[in-house]
């Protein structure tokens, strides 16, 4: 590789490190809290209409409201009684393929949702991922809008309908649903049914409301409605290094968002969409998200909710959740969707509404736009589709990111080569060109005539060499976030040590620690530099450098040993193949140019250095 192209992709990739770990993590926070801070004011100017309600044997002085409405107190407290009460309920689990779910029988909503194919890194046993923050006791839970309700929803517990017992689906039992029931004052019972699929992400939920009297049931949930919410927060997922350094969570697109239909997610919506029609909302995180599908003809609203106090640490939006407003017309059953599972885009295209049969099938959801890789959108998913048709050959998406790198070699192949014969074309040059300085250099005007005329007498471009470099830079930023989000690299080995490609490899750990890298001894990056160094050393000194540059470019494979030290190994192992694979093309390139060098030479007559000064 030339040494600017090597100049060029550090510069790029240092652009990428201050901004991932110096300034976003200062820039997001304050924007997060002040987005925390206007949606509190929004909570309390609203209070009137959408307070919690607790039981007597929960009340405090600091708590009450107003005595007018009848025991308002804070979401913070509330949440805290259900987590006195999920602590001693009874509860069932139910596993499939995919997940395996533990709930709360006082309480009908799940306390553990585990996905089974995905390990959570950040212990030493092989546990799988819970994407349930610990603390958090209030995911799917539901809650009338109405004041006058809340008091005799509170006081009474769900119980379970039929068998008390777990679950576990297989092959021939692939389907199979529980159901928890809640009677609210004398009138109105409440059913809230589960249904699981043994191969199948998603979780389907319905929520139906019985009238217990003889006469004709209206209550104030018809006509308020009632929050159907998941949060505050998802986890993390974590690295063990992230841990112990007091990560809370890692970069990329994570949150609370919701889908109008139209455009992108959003996380808050305009004053004028507040009473839209959502399509969905989730939560998510790099890898993993939780999103709720409302039957669209509920014509359900969204609320980003926040509570009084973070979560634990390790947490996304620790203390935000994601909520949809339903207003019941009649007494029908409400059905939703639930998908907690892998931001992968074959497997969320797979998610569709749910149907009631009666009517033409609903339009896709478009679930995969939570699958977010930037603005360079349009050239990482052909790469992901690459990447994925190699792993699905090879098995292998170590093999596979190889093979992207001599792909995305070969594309950029003729640039490349144009760029280094502009550059052999500018050495051939610097004699005459450094006659001119020396015969011009009283008369900058004349110089740069001449100079000009120079280079067209020779046909060469000045600017060769940089030009062919400008498309490189999008495809440099498209495989970083390619392999910076890819949730299909997650937990994939490549060989040896290397065991997972979304985290830096681990060799050896270190009864001491290095200052800047750790107790980890990681040789990938290694490796890297001495492929970087050998490059370099292959590349002979660009006609403009000077000895500053030339100093710069024997400590770049230094610098690199720490920029990636702590990067995931997919992207190191990119980028040590694309070193690799550079050697042996400057080593074809040199013998085309040479070729063509001396093929053309012949034909070009030897040009009087003194007409140039005409």
């Amino acid at each position: 590789m030339e040494k600017n192209h090597i100049l060029f992709f550090v510069i790029s990739a240092f652009i990428m490190i201050v901004y991932y770990f110096f300034i976003a993590p200062i820039i997001l926070p304050n924007q997060q809290e002040k987005r925390k801070q206007a949606e509190r004011k929004t909570v309390v100017d609203k209070s009137s209409s959408t307070p919690k309600m607790t039981n007597e044997e929960f009340k405090s002085p600091g708590d009450i409201v107003s005595d007018t409405e009848g025991a308002k107190v804070s979401s913070t407290h509330t949440e805290k009684s259900l987590g006195l009460a999920a602590s001693k309920s009874t509860t069932i689990g139910v596993e499939t393929e995919k997940y395996k779910i533990r709930l709360a029988t006082t309480l009908a909503v799940p306390l553990e949702w585990s996905l089974k194919d995905y390990p959570d890194r950040s212990k030493d046993q092989q546990e799988p991922l819970n994407l349930i923050p610990r603390t958090t006791v209030t995911c799917l839970s539901i809650q009338p809008l109405d004041n006058n309700m809340k008091l005799d929803w509170i006081e009474s517990n769900w119980a379970v309908k039929g068998d008390f017992s777990d679950i576990k689906l297989t092959p021939r039992n692939s389907k199979q649903s529980l159901t928890f029931y809640r009677d609210v004052g004398d009138v109105l019972r409440v059913f809230k049914k589960f249904t699981f699929y043994y191969d199948r992400y998603f979780v389907d939920l319905d929520l139906s409301f019985e009238n217990l009297s003889d006469n004709v049931l209206t209550t104030p949930l018809d006509e308020s409605g009632y929050e159907l919410k998941w949060g505050p927060g998802i986890s993390a997922d974590l690295l063990p290094h992230e841990v112990k350094s007091g990560a809370i969570s890692r970069y990329g697109k994570k949150g609370v968002f919701a889908y109008t239909g139209e455009g992108n997610l959003k996380e808050k919506l305009e004053e004028s969409e507040e009473s839209a029609s959502i399509k969905w909302v989730g939560i998510t995180n790099k890898y993993f998200a939780v999103l709720m599908l409302p039957d669209p003809k509920l014509e359900a609203e969204y609320k980003r909710e926040v509570s009084g106090e973070e979560t634990s640490k390790g947490v996304v939006a620790p203390n935000a959740s994601a909520v949809l407003k339903i207003k019941p017309k009649g007494k029908q059953t409400n059905l939703f969707r639930i998908y907690v599972g892998p931001k992968i885009e074959k497997i969320l295209k797979q998610v569709e509404y749910r149907s009631t049969g009666f009517d033409k099938p609903y339009p896709s959801p478009l679930l995969h736009k939570i699958v977010d890789f930037g603005w360079l959108f349009f050239l990482v998913w052909p790469m992901l589709w690459v990447l994925n048709g190699c792993y699905k050959i090879f098995g292998n998406y170590g093999i596979a990111i190889i093979l992207l790198t001599v792909i995305m070699k070969i594309i950029l192949f003729p640039l490349t080569r144009k760029s280094y014969q502009s550059m052999k074309d500018m050495q051939r040059l610097q004699p005459e060109i450094a006659e001119l300085r020396e015969k011009y250099r009283d008369d900058p005007q004349k110089l740069n005539q001449a100079t000009m005329l120079l280079y067209k007498r020779h046909k060469v471009n000045p600017f060769g060499g940089c030009l062919p470099m400008l498309p490189q830079m999008p495809m440099f930023f498209a495989i970083f976030s390619l392999l910076g989000s890819a949730v299909e690299l997650r937990g994939q080995p490549f060989f040896l040590w290397i065991d997972d490609l979304t985290a830096p490899d681990e060799f050896l750990l270190l009864p001491f620690t290095l200052p800047f890298l750790g107790n980890s001894l990681r040789i990938l990056p290694i490796i890297n530099a001495v492929a970087t160094w050998f490059s370099s050393k292959m590349t002979g000194t660009a006609p403009a450098a000077d000895n500053t540059q030339a100093k710069m470019m024997q400590y770049l494979p230094f610098i690199f040993v720490f920029m990636f030290y702590n990067w995931a190994s997919g992207f190191v192992l990119y980028w040590l193949a694309q070193s690799v694979f550079t050697i042996g093309q400057n080593l074809v390139t040199k013998k085309m140019v040479k070729d063509e060098i001396q093929e053309n030479e012949p034909e070009v007559p030897k040009q009087k250095r003194s007409k140039l000064s005409k």
